[in-house]
């Protein structure tokens, strides 16, 4: 659920990132490859996943959230096609950042 508790409505942008490990990253994508992963949103409950979650500029998650409401969004992570078994069970973390400006 993302809420909006404070006095003014707001747009809310997503960004994210590759994913960090060692030995190999896996890189954020559109499409899904060999260590390449995809993140998509979704606000409401559609299921539509049409949201691209990029980690080179930020895309528009919801525009125009009211104060004092909540909406609820979700992400559908799709993870590489291939990867090197010298990878399994090795931690990966990545980051997703949403940011709340005035909606003007």
């Amino acid at each position: 659920v993302l809420g909006n508790d404070g006095n003014m409505p707001v747009d809310v942008e997503i960004q994210g990132t590759d994913f960090a490990g060692d030995p190999i990253t896996w890189t954020l994508a559109t499409t899904p490859a060999k260590d390449t992963y995809s993140l998509f949103a979704d606000v409401g409950e559609a299921g539509t996943y049409s949201i691209e979650v990029k980690k080179s500029d930020y895309n528009n998650l919801t525009t125009d959230l009211a104060a004092g409401t909540t909406i609820k969004w979700s992400m559908k992570f799709t993870a590489p096609t291939e990867f090197d078994a010298a990878e399994a069970g090795d931690v990966k973390t990545a980051t997703v950042t949403l940011v709340a400006s005035e909606h003007t």
